[in-house]
């Protein structure tokens, strides 16, 4: 009977997949990072444009959605910060105990695409509405 499953190599973990999984956790810091970053700058960005509008005499626009989607950003960066390294530490724990590799169904792959879809349709809105 076929399974629905795909089927992976039960050896043990050798140094070129070790090596393989670190790269990949630390390109996940560098996502997790890049993500904070960017809502830093949208968040502050905004509460600038926000404070020499006002400066100026001119109606002030609102403020809150790119400060909320900076924050969300921000926020979002730390979460991928942490299930990458949750992930890598489990990951490498079944890799010393030699069991063999099983993918879990949220992977860090999932959750940060998905986390990127919806922070990328929040960030068109808000161009919508500042138009």
């Amino acid at each position: 009977m076929a399974s629905d499953e795909p089927s992976f190599k039960s050896e043990p973990f050798d140094a070129q997949t070790r090596m393989a999984a670190h790269r990949t956790f630390l390109a996940y810091i560098r996502t997790g990072l890049g993500t904070m970053s960017l809502g830093f700058v949208i968040a502050r960005f905004n509460v600038f444009l926000w404070k020499t509008e006002h400066g100026k005499g001119l109606p002030p626009s609102s403020p809150w959605l790119p400060l909320w989607l900076g924050m969300a950003l921000t926020v979002f960066g730390v979460a991928i910060n942490i299930v990458a390294t949750v992930h890598h530490f489990q990951l490498m724990r079944s890799a010393n105990r030699g069991e063999p590799y099983q993918p879990s169904r949220w992977s860090p792959d999932l959750i940060v695409g998905a986390g990127m879809v919806f922070l990328g349709l929040a960030i068109v809105v808000d161009l919508l509405v500042a138009r």
